[in-house]
């Protein structure tokens, strides 16, 4: 499964971080406003790009196994910098934004 040069998807990361909160795939599903089976792919999709897997899979959903404990507070940090960098452009747009008249 290892390729070094496999790069994972970064939004993958919200579907980690969103079944992480749900603990399930079909609660993250729900929160994202995305089918089950996308969620599912992308989970299968990120741990095969990381050579690692996150989850152990049951009947009543997904828990976060030692390997994706290790990894989820820097997922974290990854998500809250994505939402501030998109906080600045956006306030950034609206400082350059308007009427110019000449």
């Amino acid at each position: 499964m290892h390729n070094d040069t496999t790069m994972f998807e970064w939004s993958d990361l919200k579907i980690f971080l969103a079944t992480v909160r749900a603990h399930s795939m079909l609660g993250a599903a729900a929160e994202l406003g995305i089918n089950q089976s996308t969620v599912a792919r992308r989970i299968t999709a990120l741990e095969a790009a990381l050579d690692i897997r996150l989850f152990d899979r049951t009947r009543d959903g997904c828990r976060l196994n030692e390997a994706g404990k290790s990894l989820l507070s820097q997922a974290e940090r990854v998500a809250a910098e994505a939402e501030t960098f998109k906080r600045l452009v956006t306030q950034r747009n609206r400082v350059h934004s308007g009427v110019v008249r000449v």
